[in-house]
């Protein structure tokens, strides 16, 4: 993209108390490794703004094991998606 897209109407503050903390484990959740071995491409693209923390994650895990971590976050919610269905 060449041009920066502008958000005029995104809420300066988000309201985080509403959700709730899950254990990975409780969930079954993959692993990064995982994770990252079993990426499946069907993107749509979405804007979305996450904490800085969890991109840092990922951005050290996607070093790791050779990946995109934005291909990395997506599996992440796909396998959490499906798990829910």
């Amino acid at each position: 993209m060449s041009k920066k897209i502008k958000y005029h109407e995104a809420p300066e503050e988000i309201d985080f108390s509403h959700l709730v903390e899950v254990d990975s484990k409780e969930l079954s959740l993959p692993s990064p490794k995982e994770i990252a071995l079993s990426i499946r491409l069907k993107p749509q693209k979405v804007t979305i703004t996450l904490d800085a923390r969890s991109v840092d994650f990922f951005k050290q895990k996607a070093v790791q094991y050779g990946v995109k971590y934005q291909t990395m976050i997506r599996e992440v919610l796909l396998k959490y998606s499906q798990q829910h269905m």
